[in-house]
């Protein structure tokens, strides 16, 4: 009993922290390891999972910006949304359960899509559009692809957000696929990483997030004021323009 009251102490400390900081935490605060584990990988000794229609599949450069202004805003919006201290700590938990079982896949089954991506000089460096892949290729090496994070996190985070704003939680998950199919059209992952990652969200949400229950809360216990949802276009249009200066000011950090 003693026990149980300390960690619930501890979960109250966590989650009464600023909502932004433990956003921060929980998607990056173990980023460190995604960037070790894909050190470690020879991408010419991991699997390539390709199917033959994702051979044949051209580049589309334009799904670059589902990829990037649908899945980062999304990421925020438990922080938007949420109000519940309990519902916004199990999609935490979820976010990091996701993220620590993936990890795991990467050393055990090592995954890469390089045969599929072309050479940086190769992409249209003239357009912002471009010049974007290149960066997210050069960010993101192409190892660590099963599951993905990208649509695994967004999944988890659209189930989190399902029991508190149905509606919204259902454009989560609208946005959700359009993230995955972005990640085939980008050369970011394979179809068997996509449909990975949905399974690992699921099985984390049924684990972490389904036991939850309002027990007849008030709704505005449970979720923000809409007006929050505001933030995410802002923070969708700052990513955008800060691309824009960057292309802008030449950098290209792939050449270095």
């Amino acid at each position: 009993m003693v026990e149980r009251l300390r960690l619930h102490a501890l979960r109250d400390r966590l989650f009464g922290l600023p909502r932004g900081i433990v956003l921060l935490v929980v998607l990056f605060g173990v980023f460190p390891l995604h960037v070790l584990i894909g050190s470690w990988v020879d991408p010419a000794q991991a699997v390539e999972l390709a199917l033959p229609f994702e051979r044949r599949l051209p580049i589309s450069l334009p799904w670059l910006w589902i990829y990037i202004a649908v899945y980062l805003p999304g990421l925020a919006l438990p922080v938007v949304v949420v109000r519940c201290r309990e519902l916004f700590a199990r999609i935490a938990l979820t976010a990091v359960a996701v993220q620590l079982a993936s990890f795991l896949i990467f050393i055990a089954f090592p995954v890469s899509i390089a045969g599929l991506r072309v050479a940086p000089a190769e992409l249209p460096l003239d357009t912002l559009t471009g010049w974007g892949l290149a960066l997210t290729w050069f960010v993101d090496p192409p190892v660590n692809c099963c599951p993905s994070l990208h649509v695994g996190l967004a999944f988890a985070v659209a189930f989190g957000t399902l029991k508190a704003e149905r509606w919204l939680g259902w454009a989560a998950l609208v946005g959700s696929v359009l993230v995955g199919v972005s990640t085939l059209q980008v050369k970011q992952h394979f179809l068997a990483d996509v449909l990975a990652a949905f399974v690992l969200a699921a099985v984390m949400a049924k684990i972490f997030i389904a036991g939850y229950r309002s027990d007849g809360r008030p709704r505005s216990e449970v979720v923000l004021g809409r007006r929050w949802l505001l933030v995410l276009p802002v923070f969708a249009a700052l990513i955008c323009l800060t691309a824009w200066l960057l292309f802008l000011a030449g950098w290209r950090p792939w050449e270095g």
